[in-house]
């Protein structure tokens, strides 16, 4: 008898914490458009899959004229790119499911980036780019709070 309700009473715990544990809040993903929004992006690293060096060159003197620039989201979909210490400004946008960064949309500048790590304190950003003499390659982007 003692058993039946040593059973019952561990299987009454058991089914208790699992009631309780499956009420409990589920933590939220933070919102894209807030981590974007939320302060000035510091340029930190520009880098390609390119094994072209030609390519790798261009890549890397992009990112030394980058050096010191920032960029900064409005919520009301505009941002401004300072390079060289001369500002830019475009628009900007999310896809519906918050993974592509699209920047001046319908331009001939647009840029379309693959979220690739979005926080509070890093945003990572892959580009896919087609030269005509060598073909499609990737840029990633590397952009910190």
């Amino acid at each position: 008898m003692k058993n039946k309700i040593r059973l019952l009473s561990l299987f009454s715990l058991f089914f208790a914490l699992f009631i309780i544990s499956s009420c409990e809040k589920k933590e939220e993903e933070p919102d894209r458009t807030a981590l974007l929004t939320n302060h000035v992006w510091k340029f930190s690293q520009l880098t390609t899959s390119s094994t072209n060096s030609n390519i790798q060159l261009g890549v890397n003197l992009a990112a030394a004229l980058m050096t010191n620039a920032t960029l900064t989201f409005a919520a009301n979909g505009t941002y401004t790119m300072v390079v060289l210490s001369q500002p830019d400004a475009g628009i900007w946008e999310l896809d519906a499911s918050e993974t592509t960064l699209t920047l001046n949309k319908g331009t001939e500048d647009e840029s379309v980036q693959q979220i690739i790590k979005l926080t509070s304190s890093v945003l990572d950003t892959k580009e896919n780019l087609t030269d005509v003499d060598y073909g499609d390659y990737d840029v990633n982007y590397h952009w910190i709070k």
